[in-house]
């Protein structure tokens, strides 16, 4: 199983809701305050273990994250979203 931390979750939550996204286009829809270098970090974080996917458009100039079908989130993220719904259960992913 792999462990995801709080701003791990909340990338997860909004590509799962909003699809592909830029990293600007993320960080504008994060719940709470986030750093760009802080942000892109955990994209790099998620990209190795595997939980998103990068493409690269164009001449490279554009990126682009979407979350894996096949990611292994183990049983932990069960409690954290609604099923079939990618909606936060009692608010735990929303400040």
């Amino acid at each position: 199983m792999t462990s995801l931390n709080q701003n791990e979750l909340e990338v997860l939550r909004i590509l799962w809701e909003r699809g592909e996204l830029k990293p600007a286009e993320i960080e504008a829809h994060f719940a709470w305050a986030i750093e760009n270098a802080t942000l892109r970090s955990v994209l790099v974080n998620l990209v190795e273990k595997k939980q998103v996917a990068r493409r690269l458009y164009g001449k490279g100039s554009q990126r682009h994250f979407a979350a894996n079908d096949d990611a292994d989130f183990g049983p932990g993220l069960c409690g954290w979203l609604a099923p079939g719904t990618g909606s936060a259960i009692d608010g735990n992913l929303r400040h």
